[in-house]
């Protein structure tokens, strides 16, 4: 028996109601009308609203009066000069407060050129920054690297000496730059930067080159002189006091500059700029005059 079956019904929509749009608080409303109510009162809204974006673009952006850094230095007429004297050929004293070193006259010089003259306190390396920041001393010389995590507590200068690696060669041998260790062994320093570099050439540069690890730079000269090795790369102040200990300066020579960065830096204190520009300046014409460069020669020189 069939029965009857309803016909489907459609779901009635739902009612549609409208939003009403919120409105702002009245006491807002009545200030806004009043403030935009006659054209005076609009110039005044539209200049205090450019003074407020101006004012702190100015601030900003107006040079800053010059620090009395320098001026302090040449009115005491000493540079105190921070160094760790433990460090030849770079610093080293004789303990009755002579010093002597390539930053001993490197300070001396930029003290000159200031017009006073270089006095140095002699503190542990890892102090050196603290005595920066309580004013104990006015700069650092101290075969310092460039570190970049410093740069919101110190000031550095220029760099004023590049200690990167160098690659040192058999003077009899046909080695002339670093394309020439394909298919070479080259003795590193274990852990040092030279083995570093070596490895970036091994990967990226030069094809087929065998990096071999000594414990110091010493015994990897050494292999380079007896010819184990084609050629070293190491630290240029380890292969000099190397050269003029050994009396090896007719077996070895050095190929070109340094094969990374490895700068020596002067530290200031965060706000002394002046100071710093003035070192700065006279750090560029001390290496236009070869200043810098006979410094190196004679501290550490290096056969070519």
């Amino acid at each position: 028996m069939m029965t009857d079956t309803p016909p489907p019904t459609r779901k009635k929509p739902l009612p549609h109601y409208r939003r009403r749009r919120r409105r702002a608080p009245a006491a807002p409303r009545r200030l806004a009308r009043w403030l935009w109510a006659t054209p005076r009162r609009r110039w005044a809204l539209v200049a205090a609203a450019v003074l407020a974006v101006a004012i702190p673009l100015l601030v900003f952006l107006w040079p800053a009066p010059p620090d009395p850094s320098l001026r302090r230095v040449q009115e005491a007429g000493v540079l105190r000069v921070g160094l760790d004297a433990s460090f030849p050929p770079l610093e080293t004293t004789d303990g009755r407060g002579n010093f002597g070193g390539y930053d001993i006259d490197l300070a001396e010089a930029i003290a000159r050129a200031l017009g006073v003259r270089a006095e140095f306190v002699n503190i542990s390396f890892d102090s050196l920054y603290d005595a920066l920041a309580s004013r104990r001393i006015d700069v650092i010389i101290s075969g310092l690297l460039y570190a970049p995590e410093m740069t919101r507590d110190v000031l550095y200068s220029a760099s004023y000496l590049n200690v990167g690696p160098v690659l040192v060669v058999r003077r009899d041998g046909a080695i002339a730059k670093t394309a020439d260790l394909a298919g070479k062994t080259v003795a590193v320093e274990l852990g040092s930067e030279g083995q570093v570099v070596a490895q970036r050439l091994a990967e990226k540069e030069v094809a087929g080159l065998v990096g071999q690890t000594y414990p110091t730079v010493p015994e990897a000269l050494a292999a380079l002189r007896h010819g184990e090795v084609a050629a070293v790369i190491a630290d240029p102040i380890a292969v000099s006091e190397f050269v003029r200990g050994e009396a090896a300066g007719d077996d070895l020579r050095v190929v070109g500059g340094p094969l990374s960065d490895e700068s020596y830096v002067i530290a200031a204190h965060r706000y002394d700029r002046t100071l710093l520009k003035a070192i700065d300046r006279v750090l560029q014409e001390l290496r236009a005059q070869g200043f810098l460069e006979q410094l190196a020669d004679h501290w550490f020189p290096l056969p070519r």
